[in-house]
């Protein structure tokens, strides 16, 4: 896709739903994706406790739950065995730092290089995030980095060839696939592409999240 191409529609997840095979909701609280095997930090019996409408006990779609820390490196999935993955609201809170991390590495190029490990190749990895030129980026006193749709293009290799910093994680290669914005005002509506991407480009709130569908090259 070009750089920076957005496209406001229904968000598109036709690529996630056409892989066979695992399918993991990454951080899914207490809103985990139908067909997806939800991974969170939360013990599952907690989560029932402060989720009123699961009514004193864990819906079917919960059952194969996952409690791991998702900052806790490896995860519990071997390499290669997730065909899909989704991600909402998560990687905005993503630390710069993390004591089992080591000096000077960076959270995202951590997370990342572990979620590229436990895909496989041809994977879709869905991920939902507040827009950096959103006012909804810094609400949350515990987000940690605001991520424009440029940063997508950093995950793949030979983006991060051209531009000379392979280093920062030399074997992750994920393809952007598509970028779509999330709630668009309504004084967008019926302008011409060339206003609405300006307003993406130079105006604060032309949307307040963004939908990104990556895919997996090994």
């Amino acid at each position: 896709m070009k750089i920076g191409e957005l496209e406001k529609s229904v968000l598109d997840t036709s690529l996630s739903e056409a892989q066979e095979g695992l399918r993991v909701d990454l951080a899914c609280g207490t809103n985990l994706r139908p067909g997806y095997v939800g991974v969170d930090s939360i013990p599952l019996d907690e989560l029932v406790r402060m989720t009123e409408g699961f009514k004193g006990e864990a819906p079917p779609e919960y059952e194969g739950y996952v409690q791991h820390d998702l900052y806790d490196i490896p995860w519990p999935f071997e390499d290669s065995s997730i065909a899909a993955a989704y991600s909402s609201h998560f990687v905005e809170h993503i630390p710069h730092y993390h004591p089992d991390w080591g000096a000077g590495r960076d959270g995202w190029w951590v997370w990342f290089e572990e979620l590229y490990r436990v895909m496989e190749d041809g994977g879709i990895v869905e991920i939902i995030h507040p827009f950096s030129r959103s006012d909804r980026a810094f609400w949350d006193p515990t987000h940690t980095r605001y991520i424009h749709y440029q940063t997508w293009f950093y995950l793949n290799r030979e983006h991060r060839l051209n531009l000379g910093v392979n280093h920062y994680a030399p074997e992750v290669d994920f393809e952007v696939m598509n970028i779509q914005a999330i709630h668009e005002p309504t004084m967008l509506d019926g302008k011409s592409d060339d206003v609405v991407n300006f307003a993406r480009q130079f105006y604060f709130n032309p949307t307040d999240d963004l939908f990104v569908v990556l895919k997996v090259n090994k």
